[in-house]
Parts: C-alpha cells; sequence; structure tokens
C-alpha cells in the first residue's frame, strides 16, 4: 500500500459510513435554494410620500407646530398638521424620530378617525403613512398604537386620496417584515379589498399603482404567505403583465417571482394563469428593471418539475434565448439568463438537448472562463447541472469542450457547497467514462486518464484533508476507485500486449 493510499484509509476510518443519495427533483430544488440566497434581489423599499414644501419650514419650528395641533383655531390646526406633513416628506432625511418624540402621535391618530373634517384626515393619513417609511422601530411604534385596523378601514371609503394614504401606509408597514404583514391580512379581507380596488380603478393610474405596489409587498416580504392566501392574487398579477405603466408591469412581475420560489403547486397556479408567453415577452424588453424579474420568474418556474419546465420550452422561452449571449447585455440581466438556464439543466435529457442544439451551452461554458467570479458560477451552476442530469452522449459533448478543465477552479472555491457538487459532478464523469470503457471491452477509463494529465487528480487530493465530511469522502472514493495511476498504467499496458499478439498473429 503506498504513502498516500494509506493517508487516505485513516482519513477513512474518522467517518461513519452514511449514504446519501440525491435525486433529481431533490437536487434541483438545492440548487434553486442555494442560487436563490446568492441573489442580490431588488430591495423591498419603503417609500415616502413626497410634495414641494414651501420656504420656511423647518425641524426647529416643529414645537410651534405641535402646539398648533391643540388650537381651536381650525385654519392654525389644518396649517400646524400640514407643516408636520412637510416635514416627514422631506426627501432627504426628514425628521421623524423628533415627531415621534413630541408625543403628537396619538393625536395624529384621532385625527385620523376624524370623518367629519377630510383636509385634516387627509393630512393626518399622509403624515401616518410617512412616519411607516421610516425605520422598523417608528413603523412598530405606529404599529402598537393599532394603525393597521384604521388603515383598512379607510379602505371602504368612496374617497380616492385617503384610500390611496391608507395602502401607501399598509405597503410601508408590510414591507418591514414578515411579522407586521402578517398582523395587516390575518382576521381580516385585507387582500381581497385590495383586488377590489385594482380591480375598480383601472383607469385611475395613481391609486392603481399604489394598490398593485401594496398587493405586491404583502406577497414579496418573506417568509412566502401561505398558498391558500395568496392564490387568488396570481390572476391579478399576471394580468397586470399587460398593463402599459412600467412600475406596475415591474411590481408584479417581482410578486410572480417570489411565488415561482414557492412549492410545485404555487408554479402550477402560476403557468395555469396563462401568462408564460408575455413573461417571455418581457424578458426582451428595453428597460432591464423589467427583463430581471421577468427572467427570475421564468427560472423559478423552472426549478419546479420536468413538466412545468416543458410548458416553458413550449411556449418558446429558447428561441431567442442566444441573443442573451450575443448582444452586448448587462451583466446583472446576463447573470440572471445564465441562472434561469441552470434550472432548465436540471430538468431530463431531452430539455438539455435543446441547449445544445441552441448554441446557448456552448456559451455557458465560454462563460465559465469569465474573470467576473459571479458570472462565472452561474454558469458553473448550468453546466454542472447538465453534466449532473444529461446522458452519457451529452456528457462527452460537454468534455469535448474542455469542460473537464472549466470545472477544475472550483475545487478550490471557499464554499463547501460548490466543492461538493463539483466532486459530484467529476465522480459522474468517470463513472460515464467507466461505461464507455465497458463498452469498447476495455477497462481503460480515458476520462480517468484526462483527469490525471490535467493535474486535477492533485486537487482531489488536496480535498482529503477538507474540513467537511462529505467532501473527503467524496473526494476518496473518487481517488480509490476511478483515479488508480497504477492500475491505469497496467491496463494501459495489458491492452498494448494484447494489440502486439494480435498483430503478430495477423
Amino acid at each position: 500500500m503506498s504513502k498516500f493510499e494509506k493517508k487516505l484509509k485513516k482519513r477513512k476510518s474518522r467517518f461513519k459510513d452514511r449514504s446519501n443519495i440525491n435525486k433529481s427533483r431533490e437536487r434541483r430544488s438545492n440548487v434553486t435554494v442555494q442560487i436563490s440566497k446568492n441573489k442580490r434581489e431588488e430591495k423591498l423599499l419603503k417609500r415616502r410620500n413626497i410634495t414641494p414644501i414651501t420656504e420656511g419650514v423647518f425641524v426647529e419650528d416643529l414645537p410651534t407646530f405641535v402646539k398648533g395641533l391643540s388650537s381651536k383655531n381650525d385654519q392654525i390646526l389644518f396649517q400646524s398638521l400640514q407643516n408636520i406633513r412637510f416635514l416627514v416628506s422631506l426627501e432627504n432625511s426628514p425628521p421623524i424620530k423628533e415627531v415621534l418624540q413630541s408625543n403628537i402621535s396619538p393625536t395624529i391618530i384621532d385625527f385620523l378617525k376624524n370623518s367629519q373634517n377630510r383636509l385634516v384626515q387627509v393630512e393626518a393619513a399622509w403624515i401616518l403613512s410617512n412616519i411607516c417609511s421610516g425605520s422598523s422601530s417608528h413603523t412598530k411604534y405606529l404599529v402598537n398604537l393599532d394603525v393597521i385596523p384604521l388603515f383598512i378601514d379607510l379602505l371602504e371609503l368612496n374617497d380616492p386620496e385617503i384610500v390611496t394614504l391608507a395602502l401607501w401606509g399598509l405597503a410601508n408597514i408590510a414591507c418591514d417584515s414578515g411579522e407586521l404583514r402578517d398582523m395587516i391580512i390575518t382576521n381580516s379581507n385585507t387582500i381581497q379589498k385590495i383586488i377590489e380596488i385594482i380591480e375598480q380603478n383601472e383607469n385611475n393610474l395613481q391609486i392603481l399603482k399604489i394598490a398593485v405596489w401594496t398587493l405586491s409587498n404583502f406577497i414579496r416580504t418573506k417568509p412566502l404567505l401561505d398558498f391558500e392566501k395568496l392564490y387568488i392574487t396570481i390572476p391579478i398579477f399576471a394580468s397586470l403583465l399587460n398593463h402599459s405603466n412600467e412600475q406596475i408591469i415591474i411590481d408584479s412581475c417581482w410578486a410572480l417571482a417570489m411565488i415561482s420560489m414557492g412549492s410545485e403547486e404555487h408554479i402550477e397556479s402560476i403557468i395555469s394563469s396563462n401568462c408564460i408567453k408575455k413573461l417571455i415577452e418581457l424578458i426582451y424588453d428595453n428597460s432591464t428593471k423589467i427583463k430581471i424579474p421577468a427572467l427570475r420568474t421564468l427560472g423559478g418556474i423552472m426549478s419546479g418539475t420536468e413538466k412545468q419546465i416543458q410548458v416553458v420550452i413550449d411556449s418558446g422561452f429558447l428561441q431567442d434565448y442566444l441573443t442573451f449571449f450575443s448582444e452586448k447585455q448587462p451583466m446583472s440581466v446576463l447573470k440572471e439568463a445564465c441562472w434561469a438556464i441552470s434550472n432548465l439543466t436540471s430538468g431530463n435529457p431531452s430539455q438539455i438537448e435543446h441547449l445544445i442544439q441552441n448554441g446557448i451551452m456552448e456559451h455557458l461554458l465560454e462563460l465559465m472562463k469569465t474573470p467576473i467570479y459571479q458570472l462565472k458560477i452561474e454558469a458553473y451552476w448550468g453546466v454542472n447541472n447538465a453534466i449532473y442530469n444529461g446522458t452519457k452522449e451529452q456528457i462527452h459533448w460537454i468534455l469535448e469542450r474542455d469542460g473537464l478543465i472549466r470545472l477544475k477552479p472550483f475545487l478550490k472555491s471557499r464554499t463547501s457547497k460548490l466543492i461538493k457538487i463539483c466532486l459530484e459532478a467529476y465522480l459522474r464523469i468517470l463513472k460515464v467514462g467507466k461505461e464507455f470503457a465497458e463498452e469498447k471491452g476495455t477497462k481503460i477509463n480515458l476520462y480517468s486518464e484526462t483527469i490525471i494529465e490535467l493535474g486535477i487528480k492533485k486537487s482531489i487530493e488536496k480535498l482529503t484533508d477538507h474540513r467537511r465530511e462529505n467532501i473527503v469522502k467524496l473526494s476518496t472514493q473518487i481517488l480509490q476507485n476511478y483515479l488508480n495511476e497504477e492500475e491505469q498504467e497496467f491496463y494501459a499496458q495489458q491492452l498494448q500486449t494484447n494489440n502486439e499478439q494480435k498483430t503478430y498473429n495477423f
């Protein structure tokens, strides 16, 4: 036994033998989760309702405005309230903290309840919705004063301005946290109310935009809502993809993208809404802000079953997809395009063949050489999945285009997950090499020889000292079963002898 083999045996003895067979569907789910974590998703940002501010309104005057709220003079009261609204509507560094510290929030909430004075009610709603756009502590302060049920009640009014401000407040509260979002939709018919507002205001762009944004925030705030609560929103968002307003399309796309990251049931509901072809159309839109969530949604759908992947393919997904690689694209779009394809390669061999025939797999292999790590990693997932799920002929096609050496850098990744997936790819390749050898009636695994010649074996040897048990076991398995140089040399010499004997006999 060689020194290296003794080292492997000693290392292997430290671990128990636990089998772990990854199914294709499980792997696809794992990949989706991994990629999702790596995404720089469009951050849910609170929005402040900003208006032009008249001269002479300064935070130093806040005590005067606070005093004016208790005035018996309606004009002074209204002007004071309006000035406070001006302060919390500042575009940069609004003094929300100072306003809250002045202890006027209960008074403002009382004004919100005052349906007898519409102008005062509007100003109060505006102030409170903008305070909710502040920090999490600012938002929770108002939530503890029961502002949520008040905003929900205002949705029933036949007053577009007040309804818009109530929606604004709810949207800001919802994107603060899943906990606060759930407080809005629990024990109320809030989602249905907002859907009705959307349906009744198709021609009122101002309220429609805010209502769609609010509903989108309910979906996009993590964790994802239970299917029973969100399924009624899917047809609404699907329909809104056809709207002419860019922001409405963007908010609808992001909501669908989040839903597509759910279960197969979530994905099937999106497919049933008949929006796949529209989403494919949107990935070629001139706006990057539309392209990215549209790609994210389609990629999410293709994290589902093979049947669901096929629906996307049959809808024309790959017809013009090569333009993402042949035309200059922002890196954010190209990354998203690669990510979507990586989920497709988690499908079956027939689906992978589409990528080969359309020239897309060739581009993924080229992108694995890019110095831009974030782009390289997306291409890596796509190629890796194709190796794991493809036929031996498809794997050979990839290896003919330097697939072996393209995988090598990922053996040195700082991420254990990437190393493990890379080792699994090499293991699959070596098993295929063995199958080819058996078909030819020989024991020489040509892929084993190539891996040794390219120095990949040395990188795998180093992983036998890795801190992760699963990586040590995988690398050990590969080395012992497929990369035994002495064994390969013996078979090669035996083959040569046999050939010489056949030649002599002839």
